[in-house]
């Protein structure tokens, strides 16, 4: 017994009319579902993009933040250390800064050093975080108060 083989019973141009009409009903159906798709796309993108870069914003403005308080520990450090002077805690403040601030972190940086009644000593430092948003300026600042080391001769 020898197999058969089934033969269409249309010819050759028959078939490519035939898968001709298949396609476009598949590019038809794929159009239509896709413009659904495209209007998603519009509003999902620019709220997906700005997301990112109010997180990379976000996080510029924590290591500016961060950057200051360190700057304030370390200029309030040497203000209270034996025979510290206002002068040299904003020198050091700012060497901290300009040391640390290679990346650009902070702009318009401002130390001040104050020696307060009762043997106290206050730095504060305040600077603007970087933005690569041009509507976000934020401020971030820090203060560090103290006692100032003295020598105290006992009796």
């Amino acid at each position: 017994m020898v197999p058969t083989q089934s033969i269409p019973p249309w010819g050759p141009t028959e078939k490519a009319a035939l898968g001709a009409n298949r396609s476009r009903r598949l590019w038809s159906t794929r159009a239509h579902g896709e413009r659904g798709d495209v209007a998603e796309s519009v509003i999902v993108f620019p709220v997906f993009f700005l997301f990112i870069l109010l997180s990379i914003q976000i996080a510029m403005w924590a290591h500016g933040l961060q950057v200051v308080q360190n700057a304030a520990a370390s200029g309030d450090q040497a203000a209270r250390a034996f025979g510290g002077s206002a002068v040299g805690a904003t020198v050091q403040a700012e060497r901290f800064v300009d040391a640390t601030n290679g990346t650009s972190a902070l702009t318009d940086v401002h130390v001040s050093v104050t020696f307060l009644p009762g043997g106290m000593s206050r730095v504060e430092v305040v600077g603007e975080a970087r933005s690569i948003l041009p509507w976000f300026h934020v401020r971030v600042s820090a203060v560090r108060i103290g006692p100032v080391q003295r020598f105290r001769s006992s009796g």
